[in-house]
């Protein structure tokens, strides 16, 4: 039930929403096929998960899970997430034992998706890590994907209620192996980091082409 409501969800998001905002997904290669893996992103809009969900599914055996707050698992919202097999945590008290114990036992099953930022970011570049996502590294030993998304906060900023049609980049980087000598907060800022080099370089091409265009 769950796969089949997901893929058909990922499908219909790609006909629609992609369609409309343009979405370009780049470096999907780096997505490992089988097996748990931790996707780690930026925040910029309520669009990224459902966005990020929809283009990597048709790359994995398993479909990636993805980490929602509490206060959305309510009414018709819950239900939606819930058949995408996302994982309730509570992102007021990161070291929430209840929270932490769901997130390992899918990093047994397969890939989680994070936003290690511990919310939408509405101001340029990215935030510091939280320091639950490096714990999850550690203790689970599994490969971090960085993912920049790009774009999204002009579509739909924080707070806003209506979708504007603009092109939206979702960029995939390689696998990242943190070892076991880095505390968590650091091993959580150097997968920020890899992000932020992600949201660099592609701000970097889209200016430079926004120059040739000029």
């Amino acid at each position: 039930m769950r796969l089949s409501f997901y893929r058909f969800i990922a499908w219909l998001t790609r006909l629609t929403l992609g369609k409309y905002l343009r979405v370009e997904a780049t470096g999907l290669e780096n997505l490992p096929a089988n097996g748990p893996f931790i996707m780690a992103s930026n925040h910029k809009s309520t669009l990224d998960p459902i966005l990020l969900l929809a283009y990597t599914i048709n790359r994995m055996e398993i479909p990636v899970a993805p980490a929602a707050t509490q206060g959305l698992f309510v009414g018709p919202l819950g239900w939606f997430l819930r058949g995408l097999g996302a994982i309730e945590i509570d992102r007021v008290n990161n070291r929430n034992l209840g929270s932490v114990r769901r997130l390992i036992r899918q990093l047994r099953r397969g890939p989680v998706l994070i936003f290690p930022e511990g919310g939408i970011h509405d101001g340029d570049g990215v935030r510091d890590a939280k320091v639950g996502v490096g714990y999850l590294a550690r203790r689970t030993g599994v490969d971090v994907v960085p993912v920049a998304v790009v774009g999204t906060d002009r579509c739909l900023p924080k707070g806003g209620r209506f979708i504007r049609r603009g092109p939206v980049l979702l960029a995939f980087g390689q696998p990242l192996q943190l070892g076991y000598d880095l505390d968590d907060q650091n091993r959580a800022q150097l997968i920020m980091n890899a992000v932020q080099d992600l949201v660099d370089n592609h701000k970097s091409c889209q200016n430079q082409e926004q120059l040739v265009e000029i």
